[in-house]
């Protein structure tokens, strides 16, 4: 699993942005380009949603109120998948104690969602990838660490789904 979240790193680099502001998609496939990485942010208040990319993953199926999963949830969907494969079930749970590496958490009231990438048992402290937590540009980010206490002290209600068979 480590080896697989180097490589996404690697891919999806921290700092970068999620979206295809600048590409030519229109020879594209939808798969292709929420494969997109760029330099330049998306800019919301001032473009709108636009050059945002798209990923409508198995995760889809947890989340019909929206006809496109982009920014959060579109980008913790396609490292889900890339990670456990397209095809891997999806199993939703509710207990902190029961995460492991690779699995989505998503934040109902703030609708964000984002990948668990390290857990410290020790300190109680999770390490996540995602994108957008500005809910602005799409930036890309790994390495945020937040502890139980912090995540269950964010308003609303927490999910999360995991990819593992057992």
């Amino acid at each position: 699993m480590q080896t697989r979240l180097e490589l996404l790193e690697d891919y999806f680099p921290n700092g970068m942005y999620w979206n295809h502001v600048g590409v030519d998609t229109s020879e594209m496939t939808a798969d292709e380009i929420a494969m997109c990485v760029t330099d330049t942010p998306c800019n919301h208040s001032v473009y709108g949603y636009g050059n945002c990319n798209i990923y409508n993953g198995l995760m889809d199926d947890f989340f019909p109120q929206y006809e496109d999963e982009t920014q959060c949830l579109g980008y913790a969907s396609l490292i889900s998948d890339l990670l456990f494969g397209y095809d891997a079930p999806i199993t939703e749970f509710y207990d902190f104690d029961e995460l492991r590496i690779g699995d989505h958490i998503r934040m109902g009231w703030y609708e964000h969602s984002m990948i668990v990438t390290d857990i410290d048992w020790d300190t109680d402290t999770i390490t996540v990838t995602e994108v957008n937590v500005d809910y602005e540009n799409c930036q890309i980010s790994w390495g945020r660490q937040i502890t139980r206490s912090e995540l269950f002290g964010m308003e609303g209600d927490l999910t999360y789904y995991t990819r593992y068979a057992n």
